[in-house]
Parts: C-alpha cells; sequence; structure tokens
C-alpha cells in the first residue's frame, strides 16, 4: 500500500520524539517496509550485533514476526527481541484499515530476561563478535523503567492521531489494495466473496489470489474478515448498540456465529472486548 506524506513535517517529528526520549522511531509502510527513520542507524549495541549474518537474520525475523503480530490483532505490540531489548510497534489507521506503523525501540528495559550483562555474554559468546565492545555499549546505557517506556507510547499515539487528522500521510487512492479495501469497507455489512471481488475488479481467480496474497500477507477471505472484525471492535468500543446489530453491521446476522469467530481472533467474547474497553461512549 503506496503511502504519500509530508517528508519534512514526519521526519522533524521523528527528531522531536527522539530529542525527548532518547528512542529511535521509524515510519513503516503495510508491507512492513521502513520508510523514514531518525536516526538513520541502528544503535550502537544493535548495528554491531548485526555484522553477523546469523544474528542479523534472527534480528529480521523477531521484527517481522511481531509486525505479523500488529497487523493481526490490529493494536499496539510492546515486544522484547532476541536480546531482552524493548521493542514497540503501533499500528498507524485510516478508516478502519492499518496503512502503516510506527515503531520505536532498542530499548534497555529494566527487569527483562536479559537486565544484566551476564545473561547477554552466556547468550552471544558461541558468535564470532567483540564482546568487549558490546559490553562497554551496555553499560553505558541508561535502564529505563516502564513508565517512561508508557509515556513513549503516549506520545507515539497522539502522534498517529495528528498525522491521520491532518492528512500529513494519506494512501495513494490509485493503489489495488486501497481499491480492495474501499469497496469491502462499503459494502461490509453485505455478503462478499471473491467471485464478487474478481468481478469488481475484472481479474481471474487464480490471479486475484496471487495478488492479495503479495498485498496482505494473507488469503483474501482471511482479510474480508479481518475487516469485518476491526470495524466490529470500532462499533463495540465507540457506541452502546446491541452485539447481534453490530454482527449485522459487519455482515455476520447469526450472533452464535460473530460471538465465535470474534473470540478466534480476539482471544475474547465480544461483550468482553466491550467491558473491558475504556473509550466506549454512549449514544
Amino acid at each position: 500500500m503506496d503511502l504519500i506524506f509530508n517528508y519534512l513535517e514526519i521526519q522533524n517529528m521523528l527528531i522531536d520524539f527522539y530529542n525527548l526520549t532518547g528512542f529511535r522511531i521509524a515510519l513503516f509502510d503495510n508491507n512492513f517496509q521502513e520508510l523514514l527513520a531518525y536516526p538513520n542507524r541502528l544503535s550502537s549495541f544493535c548495528k554491531l550485533i548485526r555484522t553477523n549474518e546469523e544474528l542479523h537474520n534472527i534480528c529480521k525475523h523477531s521484527d517481522y514476526q511481531s509486525f505479523c503480530k500488529c497487523r493481526k490483532i490490529g493494536s499496539m505490540v510492546n515486544y522484547q527481541c532476541h536480546l531482552g531489548l524493548t521493542e514497540i510497534i503501533i499500528p498507524i489507521k485510516l478508516e478502519h484499515r492499518i496503512i502503516g506503523y510506527l515503531m520505536t525501540g532498542q530499548i534497555y528495559e529494566n527487569n527483562t530476561k536479559f537486565d544484566n550483562w551476564n545473561m547477554i555474554y552466556n547468550y552471544l559468546k558461541q558468535y564470532n563478535l567483540n564482546l568487549t565492545q558490546l559490553e562497554n555499549i551496555y553499560r553505558d546505557k541508561e535502564k529505563l523503567n516502564t513508565s517512561k517506556i508508557l509515556s513513549a507510547n503516549n506520545m507515539i499515539n497522539l502522534m498517529i492521531y495528528y498525522l491521520a487528522q491532518t492528512d500529513k500521510i494519506i494512501v495513494n487512492e490509485n493503489t489495488l489494495s486501497y481499491k480492495i479495501d474501499k469497496f469491502i469497507l462499503d459494502n461490509i455489512s453485505n455478503s462478499i466473496d471473491v467471485n464478487m471481488l474478481c468481478k469488481k475488479f475484472n481479474y481471474q481467480k487464480t490471479t486475484f489470489y496471487k495478488l492479495t496474497n503479495e498485498i496482505y500477507g494473507i488469503s483474501i477471505m482471511k482479510h474480508v474478515a479481518k475487516l469485518r472484525i476491526q470495524m466490529a471492535k470500532n462499533l463495540l468500543s465507540s457506541t452502546n448498540l446491541p452485539i447481534s446489530e453490530v454482527a449485522s453491521l459487519v455482515g455476520v446476522d447469526d450472533y452464535n456465529y460473530f460471538s465465535k469467530i470474534f473470540k478466534k481472533e480476539e482471544q475474547c467474547t465480544p461483550r468482553e472486548y466491550r467491558k473491558n474497553n475504556i473509550s466506549i461512549q454512549k449514544i
């Protein structure tokens, strides 16, 4: 999904965030490709770790898995990499669709599985690395508590809200992914199948399956289901509509089936999701 954004303004926002927190921050597109970052380079610790090809691949895989999880659940993912550094990924959403991500991290946090050098040393000693240099970098870094990291999360959410509300970042409406998502969301309360989509966008089934799998990383019908659940989550958290009506509005007329697929995706029932969500507003 191609993004159009104000390069200078977003770059300045990333710089301000870094100056306040000391955390590297990067903008990624929907395909997990880095578009913009500050600082441009990785931290000294991570840069040295990634000089080892095996560790570099482990780092990339860890990030990829976390991006996939973020895309699946549609909300922030806070995780520790294989070396115990805290990483945070927050999705950027427009009209119920994830269009990109802000990621910050390479943060040394207290009370993690690698909160002392000896544990890191025991893990890294099998690799051909300059462990003395790594130790010096590690010991020079401040170990942060959870409250500062939560504050950084809040700042990123405010940045994302600002970007979305002021159109500083938008989707290229000429891309296939935008057109497909718009059609699905415009028809979310109706039955949608592959034949309908192929006819709408003038593709043979085989070609359409291949293209959409490359775009979304999952089958097109799984993507439709995820958009239904995302729309349902938005309605559950922002309205007092009966759950049966929410189900109908997102194209699932069977209440029991809706509850079943919602719980499978979110690990909680629609009722539990609404109860635990603090942003609900009466209408």
